[in-house]
């Protein structure tokens, strides 16, 4: 009989029968999971601790784990290992089965809730189905030709040779978890490695916790009963004389391992209340001592739980485990044996893969597989041939015993690789071209397993795209690997990388020359990565295939990967908060796939969410969503029309994820609208604590829906989901969530557009007439009522207590016209406390009032008349809102332009661009009305009388004057500011000054007389040539003046045609001559003022440049 070891829950389990409330199991009418891919156990799941937890957990009441088994209705939890801790001050153990537990649950739960319940506590690593596994054999050919039911096999894989080499130890033992065994068979009932230290007594000799496992021990049901009764009757006395049958004793068959032992051990039920126990039995087997497990059995479907178990007697007690590869007709990974450090034994016959028999990339090496002859169950001396995956695998199994007898020095993985490493090609025969290395390196060779002396064996044991992006159309990434070279040193190791998947283009330098290597070292290519792209034909949610390729001289081997591409669902990660979305509006995970997204975490935390989404409603039966429904199954009401598409540094945020998907309208109860989405994140403070998410929502009916309602749901869980407090804060538009009863991190939904706000908050556990709960499901009726009410229900805390909450923010809009969309936004918000979240959600609205308003219209500078008329036409949108005041309180109009009249002043207005959903910031307009223009000016000269020949400086001095057209009055003019000029000849003259400004206002008229007098000798003109000689005329470069008197004082002053008055540079001077410079002077007319002893003259002078 089996006694149960201790476990950590008994004291909370007798506690359950009293606090479970039947209302919360009448709510409860949950399906039975479905759908998992193969068979489980019932109502039943396996789950492991964070090693953090385990404090947490021995509280003697009120933390997570407790509260979370009430809800899910456990009926039983067992520690599956419970004598597994690790020592004190031990070496860490790479799998600590301490921390894993198997749950029995209330039928009345379905898996999904379950999953919820378990990881809301966020005490768990997983929580998965306890997956029932099935012998893979295939029936007798009935038409199978009976030459072949002898032990033919033996000769194709070498075994022969390699008994010549090792015949094995019965001290290497193999453990052959199966079906059951018949004992009393003449090839079986010597080769039994029995458990002495536990002899039949009743008694548990050895502490096991195991009563009388003399034999073994059946954990399918659970006692020491090993018989082969159970459904698969006879498949384990199969498998075990293939793998050990007794040889040289004249009789039957001889088994591959020839000396070495098998412990038996019965993992499949024979009664009704049994259960598959393979998993339980590898740790059993892996503690006891077995070198090599034979596991015939699997199914579909990849669990962590079952990875930890082989990662446990693998890499902590160095047991090889090998694996059937399966019998399925199909590419197909098939587990255990598609498991990482498992051999799985893929089948031959001839060296042709056997007909139905499965492939893939996970198959290490192949094995005879059709019509094996064995031990059976009927007789003790019965013999008779099989079929399937199963009988291949104790083939190599037997041999790993061998090998472990013969090269000791081998750890698990070196026998694993040296087995594989050494099978025999096979890939030339035709029948094996349509599964090229889809059926390992080959089939199975003991002889040279134990003989080859250079085998060779690299492989990666890491693969993986650099910093964990998401492969997408366009995208090129970068491959990290890692390599391990298991048996003989590599001298010129050379690594390819290529891949299968016609939409990936693997860029050139896809080689690494690695070189030497020596045994059990490692190598990676992290200095220089792999590079590909991601073609345009990608597929959404597809796989894309790589091929490792390693050469050294005659070594050649390879390894496949597989890498997702284009998957639709992708998390923001730029901030403090991340979050997942998916191509069908679920926000935190891919619906309940709860392995694919991290939910909502805060710096980070665990997952602050189980379930979110988009509801889109027209009617109360017309509720269109991707969450639970009234039977706890996902709407799958939207479906993807361009999948989501994770984008970095884009126009609006340093984090992207955008898509389309629409409702299955014209289905029924479908509100007929079609979705494009954007999820956006910012790094930087104050961005760095939301995520904002916009939904343009189109009505893709022919008919106006009158009224549309759009909001997030949440169902949060933030720490102890049953402290939980959902509230509204109506100066935010904000709905959040906190626990009442511990420090933990606000989150919440705000709801950032200008339409009217919905709230509703949920007690999942306490409905009533007033309100509803979920988690019973939530009804189309339910999600229609919590959107359509305006803020209908503030708060949720059940009792006032706290709960398990959950919450609706929404909106609405109305008269939605076929094809017109309505965008509605949210911001998904976070904070460390309430004054934080808040912080963040000011700064999210902040952030999309900036994004969705118009580009700010550029500053301007205008200047008009007095007076005048002006039309203010700003550049950059199409509607603008005018203010009087930067504070905006003033408005002055709106539109494309504003008209203003009769402006007698400067001022300056305030104007923003209306265009979008918001205003934009407000820009100076600065007017500014020009002043009349008024002229005045006066002559510098002070002297009483002014002279002919001498220079007037004139003075401007008018006001707002920007020209000036000068008249000296005698026909000369000019438009200097502040001109000179020079009267030939006495006279009176009315100088005249025009100014205007800038803009032509207006112009100014000032006229001014002035009187020339001579004060002087004045010698007329035509007595001038009696006393000066002036010549050349015209002139070039210089000037010559002679005079009647010796040394007499000579004065020149020159005017030219602009009036400016320029004096010549004396060059030499003589007794009757002086010699004037002109180099200096441009060409042109110039009136020459000649004085001497008191007489002025003048004269006219053209000077020339040749």
């Amino acid at each position: 009989m089996f006694t149960p070891g201790p476990v950590v829950y008994r004291c909370i389990l007798s506690l359950l029968c009293i606090v479970l409330g039947a209302s919360l199991l009448r709510a409860q009418h949950l399906p039975a999971p479905t759908g998992i891919g193969t068979a489980t156990k019932p109502h039943t799941v396996v789950y492991k601790l964070k090693p953090q937890s385990v404090n947490q957990l021995r509280m003697a009441g009120g933390n997570p784990m407790q509260k979370a088994l009430q809800k899910v209705g456990a009926k039983t939890v067992e520690q599956k290992f419970p004598g597994k801790a690790p020592a004190p001050f031990a070496r860490k153990a790479r799998v600590d089965l301490s921390l894993i537990y198997e749950l029995a649950y209330d039928p009345a739960h379905n898996l999904e809730a379950v999953q919820q319940a378990l990881l809301a506590t966020g005490m768990v690593e997983y929580v998965e189905p306890l997956y029932e596994r099935v012998p893979l054999y295939q029936p007798n050919d009935p038409s199978a030709d009976s030459t072949k039911t002898t032990q033919a096999y033996l000769k194709n894989i070498s075994a022969y040779g390699g008994w010549a080499v090792q015949k094995g130890d019965t001290n290497i033992v193999i453990g052959v978890l199966d079906s059951g065994f018949r004992f009393s068979h003449e090839d079986i009932r010597n080769k039994i490695k029995y458990n002495y230290d536990d002899p039949i007594d009743g008694i548990d000799n050895d502490g096991d916790g195991l009563i009388d496992n003399f034999y073994g021990w059946d954990f399918g049901d659970r006692d020491n009963t090993l018989n082969d009764d159970s459904p698969y009757k006879g498949h384990g006395t199969k498998v075990a004389g293939v793998a050990i049958a007794e040889a040289d004793n004249r009789a039957g068959i001889a088994g591959v391992g020839f000396n070495t032992k098998f412990m038996p051990i019965k993992v499949f039920p024979s009664t009704s209340y049994g259960s598959f126990g393979g998993y339980e039995a590898i740790v059993y087997a892996a503690d006891k001592g077995c070198s090599i497990l034979n596991l015939s059995w699997g199914g579909t479907g990849f669990s962590r739980y079952e990875q930890d178990i082989i990662n446990y007697a693998v890499l902590e007690k160095d047991v090889v485990i090998v694996a059937a590869a399966g019998n399925t007709n199909a590419f197909v990974n098939i587990y255990p044996a598609a498991y990482d450090n498992v051999l799985a034994v893929g089948g031959t016959h001839n060296d042709v893969k056997t007909n139905g028999h499965t492939w893939n990339y996970k198959v290490g090496l192949t094995a005879p597989s059709q019509s094996v002859y064995s031990t059976t169950y009927s007789r003790d001396n019965s013999y008779g041939s099989d079929t399937g995956t199963s009988l291949a695998s104790p083939l190599v199994a037997g041999a790993a015993a061998l090998l472990r007898s013969h090269m000791p020095h081998l750890n698990a993985l070196q026998v694993i690789q040296r087995l594989r490493a050494t099978s025999d090609d096979f890939y030339h025969l035709p029948g094996n071209a349509a599964y090229h290395e889809m059926l390992g390196k080959g089939r199975l060779n003991v002889k040279r397993a134990l003989r080859d002396a250079r085998a060779k064996s690299v492989r990666c044991t890491s693969f993986g795209i650099v910093d964990n992006k998401v492969a997408q159309i366009g995208d090129t990434l970068l491959v990290n690997l890692s390599v391990m070279n298991y048996l003989d040193p590599t001298t010129a190791l050379k690594l390819t990388l290529t891949s299968t998947s016609p939409f990936i283009k693997v860029l050139p330098d896809n080689e690494l020359s690695i070189g030497a290597m020596g045994t059990l070292t490692t190598r990676d290519n992290h200095a220089k990565p792999f590079r590909f792209v991601v073609l345009p034909d990608a597929p959404n949610n597809a796989m894309a295939t790589f091929r490792v390729g390693f050469v050294d001289g005659a070594y050649q081997d390879f390894q496949y990967f597989q890498v997702p591409v284009n998957p639709d669902y992708l998390t923001l990660t730029a901030n403090n908060l991340h979050i997942t979305l998916n191509s069908k509006g679920n926000l935190g995970y891919n619906g309940y796939n709860f392995g694919q997204g991290v939910g909502i975490t805060y710096k980070g935390s665990t997952s602050l969410l189980f379930e979110g989404g988009l509801l889109v409603a027209a009617a109360p039966d017309r509720v269109s969503d991707n969450v639970r429904n009234a039977s706890w199954q996902t709407d799958n009401d939207f479906v993807a029309v361009s999948a989501a598409r994770l984008r970095h540094n884009t126009s609006e945020a340093d984090q992207e994820i955008s898509g389309v998907m629409r409702d299955k309208f014209p289905a029924p109860a479908q509100a007929g609208v079609q979705v494009s989405y954007k999820g956006m994140a910012w790094s930087d403070d104050p961005d760095a604590g939301y995520i904002i998410l916009e939904y343009r929502i189109r009505n893709i009916t022919s008919d106006t829906i009158k009224t549309l309602h759009a909001g997030l749901f949440a169902d949060w869980n933030i720490t102890d989901a049953y402290m939980n407090v959902a509230e509204w804060d109506e100066t935010l538009n904000l709905g959040y969530v906190y626990n009442m009863g511990q420090a933990s991190p606000y989150a919440g939904i705000s709801l950032l557009s200008v339409t009217p706000p919905s709230y509703y908050a949920i007690d999942n556990l306490s409905g009533g007439t007033s309100t509803f709960a979920i988690a019973d499901g939530f009804s189309a009726q339910e999600k229609y009522r919590a959107l359509s009410g305006g803020v209908a229900r503030k708060k949720a805390w059940g009792s006032g207590y706290g709960n398990d909450v959950a919450h609706v923010v929404g909106t609405t809009a109305s008269n939605l016209a076929p094809g017109q969309s309505q965008l509605v936004s949210f911001a998904i918000v976070a904070g460390d406390d309430l004054e934080a979240l808040r912080l963040n959600a000011k700064a999210a609205l902040v952030k999309y009032q900036v994004m969705k308003a118009g580009p700010a219209p550029l500053a301007v500078s205008d200047t008009v008349c007095a007076g005048a008329s002006l039309s203010l036409e700003p550049a950059g949108g199409k509607r603008f809102k005018f203010f009087a005041d930067e504070a905006k309180t003033t408005l002055l109009g709106a539109g494309n332009k504003l008209e203003l009249t009769a402006l007698d002043k400067s001022t300056t207005l305030f104007v923003c661009n209306a265009d979008s959903l918001f205003d934009s910031p407000v820009v100076p307009f600065e007017i500014v009305v020009a002043s009349l223009p008024v002229a005045g000016f006066s002559i510098a000269q002070q002297q009483e009388i002014l002279e002919p020949g001498q220079r007037i400086d004139f003075r401007n001095e008018s006001e707002h004057s920007t020209s000036w057209r000068w008249n000296f009055g005698n026909g000369i003019t000019s438009t200097e500011q502040h001109p000179s000029y020079t009267y030939e000849l006495p006279g009176t003259y009315d100088v005249t000054l025009v100014v205007g400004s800038a803009y032509e206002c207006s112009e100014d008229t000032v006229i001014r007389r002035i009187e020339i007098k001579q004060s002087g000798t004045v010698i007329p003109p035509q007595e001038a040539p009696k006393q000066f000689q002036v010549y050349p005329n015209p002139a070039v470069h210089e000037l010559h003046v002679t005079m009647p008197k010796a040394d007499a004082a000579l004065s020149v002053l020159m005017t030219d045609s602009m009036g400016r008055r320029v004096s010549p540079k004396l060059r030499s001077r003589m007794t009757h001559e002086a010699i004037y410079d002109l180099s200096g002077l441009a060409e042109g007319l110039y009136i020459v003022q000649l004085t001497y002893e008191q007489t002025t003259t003048t004269k006219r002078l053209l000077i020339i440049r040749p």
